[in-house]
This record gives structure tokens, C-alpha cells and sequence, in this order.
């Protein structure tokens, strides 16, 4: 069990026990406590990467990520801001090197789609400056290239 693994035969018998026993199969949540206890002990757990906000300095966490994909893997991907924008992006299934490209290319003032005086307008009644419909439709758009 130090490597967190179950035979092939154990794992039948989990999964179908026999009948007749007092062996009945596993509910879901026993399954999930099982392959929770497994990954604590083979060291095989999630990981996941946090990142913070910045703005454009959220390229840098392209860079480290190239950097860090030799040593680690992350299963999940957490942030704010840029860095809730490079999580969402990594979570669909970009490599680092794609979102290094990405965000090096992408003028992040695009973003900011609306007239300036519509500014007091949106805050004081859609509680934020610009819509964010570019936004949405760049990142929705890339998504969809990764699923399709």
C-alpha cells in the first residue's frame, strides 16, 4: 500500500464484491475517501498553483511557469486577476510556452471597452468600470479552440 496502489484483483473486489458476504460495494464518498487516502500515501496528491494579480505582469507567470513545468505539475490552477486569467487558460489545457505566446501578443488595454464617459455611469450602476464583453469573447474564444 506504500505506493498507493490496489491490485487488479483487490480492486474488483471493491468494485463488485462477493455475493453472500458481509463485503457490500463502496458509496461514492468511501470511493473518494479511498483514492484520497491513496494519493496522501504513494505522495501523489493535487497540486495546485496559486497566482495573483498584476496586470501585465502577469506574463511573468508564463515565464516561471516554463521554468517550473520541468520540476512540478500542477492539477490545479487558482487566481486573481491576471493570474485568474493565465489559470482559467492553463486549467483549458494551454502549455506555458502557448500562454507566454498568448499574453505577449494580447494588448491587455483591449479590455477596457468602454468610452470614457460611460466610466461613472458603469461604476455607479453596473458596479464596474467596463463590461467586459471583450474580454469574454477573447478568452471564450480561445477555450472553444482548445475544446473543439
Amino acid at each position: 500500500m506504500d505506493t498507493g496502489s490496489i491490485c487488479d484483483k483487490c480492486q474488483e473486489q471493491l468494485d463488485n464484491p462477493p455475493d453472500g458476504g458481509i463485503a457490500r460495494k463502496l458509496s461514492l464518498d468511501e470511493r473518494e475517501a479511498l483514492l484520497k487516502m491513496r494519493q496522501v500515501v504513494s505522495g501523489d496528491y493535487p497540486r495546485a498553483l496559486v497566482m495573483k494579480g498584476g496586470g501585465v505582469k502577469g506574463l511573468a507567470f508564463a515565464g516561471a511557469l516554463l521554468e517550473l513545468e520541468r520540476y512540478y505539475w500542477f492539477d490545479r490552477h487558482v487566481g486573481t486577476s491576471a493570474g485568474a486569467i493565465a489559470a482559467a487558460l492553463l486549467a483549458g489545457g494551454f502549455a506555458p510556452n502557448e500562454l507566454a505566446d498568448l499574453l505577449s501578443k494580447k494588448s491587455f488595454r483591449e479590455f477596457m471597452d468602454a468610452p470614457f464617459w460611460k466610466l461613472p455611469f458603469n461604476l455607479v450602476f453596473r458596479r464596474g468600470c467596463y463590461p467586459g464583453d471583450h474580454f469574454r469573447a477573447w478568452i471564450g474564444d480561445l477555450l472553444h479552440s482548445k475544446i473543439a
